[in-house]
This record gives C-alpha cells, structure tokens and sequence, in this order.
C-alpha cells in the first residue's frame, strides 16, 4: 500500500516537473537570449512590442494546452487543495492564511515572481469549455502585466542607465 502512494506521488512530481522545468527553460531562454537579442536587433520600444506580443503567445499557448489536459502539469490544483490544511510552522500558517484570505495577492505575487501562466492558472482553476470567457480574458491580461511590466520597465531603466553611463565614459575620454 506505501509503495503504491510512493509511486503515484513519483508519478506525479515527475509529471509536474517535467512541466515546470518545461516552463522554466523556455521563460529563460524567453527572458533572457531572445529578449536580448530583439532588443539589440530593433530600438527597444519596437523589440518591447515584439517581446510582449510573443510572450502573450507563448502565454496563451501555455494556458489553452492546460485547458485541454487533464493534468494538474503545475501542481496549482494541489496548492489549492492544501490551502485548506492547517498548518504546523508559522510560516505555513502564513501562507495559508494568505491563501486562505487574499486569492488577489496570492495571485498577484504568483504573477510577478513565478509567472503570468501560473498567476492565472491558479486564479482562475481549469475552467471548463474550450474556449477562454470574458473573466478568463481579464484575468489573463492582468496577470500578463502584474507579470511582464517589471521586465519592461526594468529594462528600459537598465538602456536608460547604460546609455548614461556612456555619455559619462566618452565625455571623460574626450
């Protein structure tokens, strides 16, 4: 009976992180190869445009192949599960408390530090139907942004300050 449990939960976290290192390998090479690649080839608000317009893709793309398994391929449902279990540490009573009481901060820090997908995969659940309602729209949009705006604006402060950084440098070299 225990190796039985052993080899589902096996299973299972295989599963899960055959998904999640899925996502983890194509944000990287999203985040970082790509997204500096299509800056440096167009200006940056243009490379920006291309950035986000692909990472909604590669977003949606994420969510509507999610929609049409079976698999709780992130493990979001079992979070969900768990969020209801009381808790031994303090640091598990806070997190189930936040889980508990704020599903909006959940999500938006879900959002903002794992990714959009996640943010709005554990927000919205596996809504049944093919197709993605207006409340399935909003909510994909909003986690996009909690999720992508930091990299956009981060970036632009990273061009802003390397391009003064080397007006200094070529100033001082005159």
């Amino acid at each position: 009976m225990v190796t039985l449990t052993i080899k589902r939960v096996g299973a299972f976290v295989a599963r899960a992180g055959t998904a999640a290192g899925f996502i983890a390998a194509v944000n990287w090479v999203f985040n970082y190869p790509f997204t500096i690649l299509i800056v440096l080839y167009l200006d940056f608000f243009h490379g920006v445009a291309v950035w986000t317009i692909a990472g909604l893709a590669v977003n949606l793309a994420c969510v509507v192949w999610y929609k049409r398994t079976t698999r709780d391929w992130f493990g979001l449902e079992y979070l969900r599960m768990k969020q209801e279990v009381q808790a031994s540490t303090r640091l598990g009573q806070m997190i189930r408390w936040a889980l508990r009481n704020s599903k909006f901060l959940a999500f938006g820090l879900i959002s903002l530090f794992l990714d959009p997908v996640y943010g709005f995969l554990y927000y919205r659940g596996r809504v049944s139907g093919r197709r993605l309602d207006l409340a399935d729209w909003y909510w994909f949009t909003l986690a996009n942004i909690i999720g992508m705006l930091p990299w956009i604006l981060g970036g632009y402060g990273g061009v802003e300050i390397f391009v003064v950084v080397g007006d200094i440098v070529q100033r001082a070299a005159e």
